[in-house]
């Protein structure tokens, strides 16, 4: 098969060390101290944190030879003009501090934000054009998501053993209720009206559990002694990665029914699940039958068909209606690409050199954090009505 290729659900939380991660190069989640490759800029564990042990694509040097003193010219020669062409153009928009892990829901734009010396939750709204801070804590408020007026983030201020967890907001009362009170480390992944979806580490593998908000209880979906991660919910189904045959698969599980279903029984793995009203769609690792890609699902069809072959490894799946996300690095670069499954029609979204990551999707606006330069990562948002980019605040 060749040499392995990265697979990571980068995104789903900072890489800082004190959040559940997921490698890069094996997929196994890292709970305490990943690593963050300065060539790449994946997620991976201590095991392949050096590029030579997870196929960094940056790790190699082109060989000059003997005409490196004609190079060094030339390339002298480049630097001055980009300098003058750089001086003559208005330096890149950008904000103080790093701005990451957006969430979209309507008019409501949220993410989590260094700038003040730790992580803090930032809300944006589409229709006033204000910025608010929501959360002022000493400890580090990640991982946001936001449904309507509840937004839920990942602190562990209150849980003396070093553990992380989840916490909801209400944005119109700014009341607070802490969800999770577990010693392990619970990362929020999804929610849909009052259902919330988590992973979580209690048995020594990770496990998905869910919260009804309205009933104020609690349920495991998974308990077997594998490891189920990246889920995702719409109304009554959730779907997840699973590795109980030996390869990562595709499972859905009915919340009014209690019956798990298998979605994807080929080989290869199978990565980054996301549902919307009947449909899933996933991204597709080293499939025996047309390599690497898209998948979908019709829930009540029971079909399953490809959306699009990609060259590289697509990750960070989201779906909302027609539109389906994601990042791949096709061109060397991370960058966010759509489909449309209404026109079958695929378009990219960004060209940069430099990396743009963990996009989201609500009604024509898509959402995502990157860089434009050297400095810190900022969020931006396109319009798919005007087609246009802008930085969010």
């Amino acid at each position: 098969m060749g040499a392995r290729q990265l697979r990571t659900a980068e995104g789903r939380a900072l890489d800082d060390g004190r959040h559940a991660l997921s490698c890069a190069f094996c997929g196994k989640t890292i709970w305490k101290d990943p690593s963050t490759c300065r060539k790449c800029g994946s997620t991976l564990c201590a095991k392949h944190s050096s590029p030579r042990k997870h196929n960094c694509p940056y790790a190699k040097e082109p060989f000059y030879g003997k005409h490196k003193r004609i190079l060094a010219l030339a390339l002298l020669l480049l630097v001055a003009t980009a300098t003058l062409y750089v001086l003559s153009r208005k330096p890149p928009e950008t904000k103080l501090g790093s701005q990451t892990s957006p969430s979209i829901y309507g008019n409501t734009i949220v993410w989590q934000d260094n700038r003040n010396g730790n992580y803090d939750i930032y809300l944006y709204d589409l229709q006033t054009k204000q910025e608010r801070r929501i959360t002022t804590y000493e400890t580090d408020q990640t991982v946001p998501l936001v449904f309507g007026k509840t937004l839920l983030y990942q602190d562990g201020r209150n849980n003396r053993r070093g553990s992380l967890d989840i916490y909801v907001h209400n944005l119109e009362t700014a009341d607070e209720k802490r969800i999770t009170t577990d010693s392990s480390d619970s990362v929020p992944y999804c929610i849909h009206d009052n259902t919330l979806v988590w992973v979580e580490n209690r048995s020594g593998n990770v496990d998905i559990f869910m919260y009804d908000l309205q009933t104020d209880i609690e349920r495991q979906i998974t308990a077997d002694p594998y490891d189920q991660m990246n889920p995702s919910v719409y109304g009554r189904t959730v779907v997840w990665q699973d590795d109980r045959n030996g390869n990562w698969d595709i499972y859905a599980y009915d919340l009014e029914t209690d019956m798990e279903r298998q979605i994807t029984t080929d080989p290869g793995d199978h990565w980054w699940p996301s549902v919307y009203n009947d449909t899933i769609v996933w991204a597709v690792l080293a499939d025996d039958r047309n390599g690497n890609g898209i998948w979908m699902y019709d829930l009540e069809t029971k079909k399953e068909r490809q959306v699009t072959a990609i060259p590289a490894d697509p990750r960070a799946i989201s779906i909302y209606d027609e539109i389906v996300v994601w990042m791949d690095s096709r061109d060397g670069n991370l960058n966010i690409y759509m489909y449309d499954l209404k026109t079958n029609k695929e378009k990219r979204i960004t060209r940069k050199r430099t990396i743009q990551r963990d996009p989201k999707v609500y009604g024509n606006v898509i959402v995502w954090f990157g860089r434009v330069g050297p400095g810190n990562m900022d969020v931006y948002m396109y319009n798919l009505t005007s087609g246009k980019t802008s930085l969010i605040g």
